[in-house]
């Protein structure tokens, strides 16, 4: 293999990790949606004894509430949405799987207001308050407004496919910059 082709595998080695996952911290957190939402249930299995905290088993929306893996009331199957959203904090694109019923509650509501509409179009700040079953949420629409550059240059270097959750994959893997 010549240099060129050596360079391109090493490159893409380096630079294609896990997708990385946005997680509300406690305080002020504020993101932007970078493309649509994929919508589905996120239910859990725990037969796996190598993986005792269980393995995500997610389904989508559209086919209808699965049935439930677990016997247990708190642990039945969530609706979530799986959004692509560049996280300011890090200046990088990330996935926030959202399951909570506040925020997919504020999120619609947003959606349906015409002042705002598509989540693309604005930068959303999450306040994340009290930790446990006390946490709140509270989820704020920023002015409308395009992308800036930061983000426009964070997205040309990903491809996002959410539904690679359906199998466990990895729904925002970078594309490698080959060194010339």
């Amino acid at each position: 293999m010549d240099k060129w082709w050596e360079n391109l595998v090493e490159t893409t080695k380096q630079e294609t990790d896990k997708a990385e996952y946005f997680k509300p911290q406690p305080g002020d957190n504020r993101v932007r949606v970078v493309a649509p939402p994929f919508a589905g249930y996120l239910d859990w299995d725990y037969t796996d004894p190598s993986k005792p905290k269980g393995k995500p088993v997610r389904t989508v929306l559209s086919k209808g509430k699965p049935v439930p893996l677990n016997k247990d009331k708190d642990k039945q199957p969530k609706v979530f949405w799986a959004i692509a959203v560049y996280n300011y904090a890090t200046e990088s694109i990330a996935v926030w799987e959202v399951t909570q019923v506040s925020i997919l509650d504020t999120l619609m509501g947003y959606l349906q207001d015409s002042d705002f509409g598509p989540l693309t179009e604005y930068d959303i700040k999450i306040n994340k308050t009290g930790s446990n079953l006390e946490t709140k949420y509270k989820v704020t629409p920023g002015p409308v407004k395009p992308f800036d550059e930061k983000i426009t240059e964070a997205i040309s270097g990903v491809s996002i496919t959410l539904e690679a959750l359906l199998e466990n994959g990895d729904p925002i893997v970078q594309i490698a910059k080959p060194n010339f």
